[in-house]
């Protein structure tokens, strides 16, 4: 289920787990994912009051024992649903990943302890979920944007690898030094033309 997720991701869902833990929930749930997502410093880029919302759940999670971190503790239904929707996101916005953007739209879909900490806090949820696909969106376009950079500085190393080959006719030894070099360039513009 979870080969998607990116590591952030993962983290998220780790980081969830610890704060179940810490806040004695026998289940991981809505808000120990806000949790996670907030303790892996994702959703820094937004303006909401993330300290605020993770004392304010913290508070309402006192006086129940902690629970070991050997203990199993599975995901509750309004979590599994929560990854569902995650993926349903991911797919919306054309994403063949699950990232934390993924995780933060998924949790403000539903009725939660989560959101309702995100609203208390004067959030305006519709706002909220736009600037979410914003970013994901931006970040679906840094990445394709990075591919092409990347694409096009292997095609000039090719190029300067091309010249280099011109100017070593003489060298024998140097020249089947730079012709492996510019087999492996070649290799890797294959390889990154073949991923877009």
């Amino acid at each position: 289920m979870f080969e998607r997720f990116t590591e952030p991701a993962r983290r998220t869902l780790f980081f969830a787990r610890y704060e179940a833990s810490e806040l004695g929930g026998r289940t991981i749930e809505p808000e120990h994912l806000l949790l996670g997502l907030i303790r892996d410093g994702e959703g820094r880029l937004l303006d909401l009051p993330l300290a605020d919302i993770r004392s304010d759940m913290i508070r309402a999670a006192e006086g129940r024992p902690k629970v070991a971190t050997s203990v199993e503790i599975p995901f509750s239904p309004a979590t599994k649903q929560a990854l569902v929707r995650a993926a349903e996101e991911a797919d919306r916005l054309g994403h063949g990943h699950i990232g934390p953007e993924h995780l933060w739209l998924a949790l403000l879909r539903d009725e939660s302890v989560a959101v309702s900490a995100l609203v208390q806090r004067g959030l305006q949820l519709e706002a909220l979920q736009q600037r979410f696909r914003t970013l994901a969106g931006e970040g679906a376009a840094s990445r394709a944007l990075g591919k092409t950079a990347v694409l096009e500085t292997v095609r000039q190393l090719e190029a300067l690898f091309a010249q280099l080959l011109g100017m070593l006719h003489d060298d024998q030894e140097a020249l089947g030094r730079a012709a492996k070099l510019m087999s492996d360039v070649q290799a890797l513009r294959t390889s990154l033309e073949g991923r877009s």
